[in-house]
């Protein structure tokens, strides 16, 4: 029994090195890969266990720069430069075009996703954003189109509900359909992890609308799961200058 809650907990350690791993691939590969600049110290920790950590040495500001340094970081600017922002990368993706229309709507949202440009936003503290976007066919399987939830359209206009007060009710309900599929990254270190059970480690996140967004992974890849117990499958991701899009074949909201 106790050799079997070992093998659990090592599963479990290394699943959420896994999601670790990736989420660093995902964001500072590209960074790092430039500038290798690593010195190795030694930590005990509270068993007094020596391990060694890589740790990213920081150049003092005085520092006098070399040719190769300047090299080195113009080309780190120019793979920021090649990457498109969100909103670019979102409307040449045709099998999305339904969930990009709809958050072109939601003007502040979209303004949010437009104004960074740069890779380094995602490591300050203003941070990039995650775009969870539900495929064209995902949203085609909704019994009610976004504009027509939460709030019962049909029924104000039933009741004769004043033609201002339906078209922002309309609007309130695609502004909480999409909110809920972005996710504000304010800084990586910031992630919430919970074990899920004794195989899986989970990392927290939080919508523009306050919900709640979990995401695992397994030996396929990456799960998300949003409204309900329910997990979805992460199909294609796109790495942008501001941040990520992932995309999904089930809304995260449904009617």
């Amino acid at each position: 029994m106790q050799v079997q809650k070992q093998k659990q907990k090592q599963l479990q350690l290394q699943t959420m090195i896994l999601i670790k791993i990736f989420i660093f691939i995902l964001f500072y590969w590209d960074l790092y890969e430039c500038k290798n600049i690593v010195s190795i110290t030694n930590h005990v920790d509270e068993h007094g266990v020596t391990h060694r950590q890589i740790v990213l040495s920081k150049l003092p500001i005085h520092t006098k720069v070399s040719h190769r340094d300047n090299i080195e970081h113009k080309r780190m600017q120019e793979s920021f430069n090649n990457m498109a922002p969100l909103d670019t990368t979102l409307s040449i993706s045709k099998r999305v075009d339904i969930f990009n229309s709809y958050l072109r709507n939601v003007k502040e949202t979209f303004n949010l996703i437009s104004e960074a440009q740069g890779r380094g936003r995602i490591m300050s503290e203003q941070g990039g954003y995650l775009v969870l976007t539900p495929l064209n066919e995902a949203i085609f399987e909704l019994k009610l189109k976004p504009w027509e939830f939460p709030r019962d359209i049909h029924r104000m206009e039933g009741q004769d509900k004043d033609e201002i007060e339906v078209e922002e009710a309309i609007n309130e309900n695609i502004k909480d359909f999409i909110n809920a599929h972005v996710v504000k990254l304010p800084s990586l270190k910031n992630l919430a992890w919970e074990n899920a059970n004794d195989n899986e480690a989970v990392v927290h996140l939080q919508s523009l609308s306050s919900a709640d967004i979990r995401l695992k992974s397994d030996d396929e890849g990456l799960m998300v799961c949003g409204d309900g117990n329910t997990w979805i499958r992460v199909g294609h991701i796109e790495k942008c200058s501001n941040g990520v899009i992932m995309f999904i074949n089930k809304s995260l909201v449904i009617p």
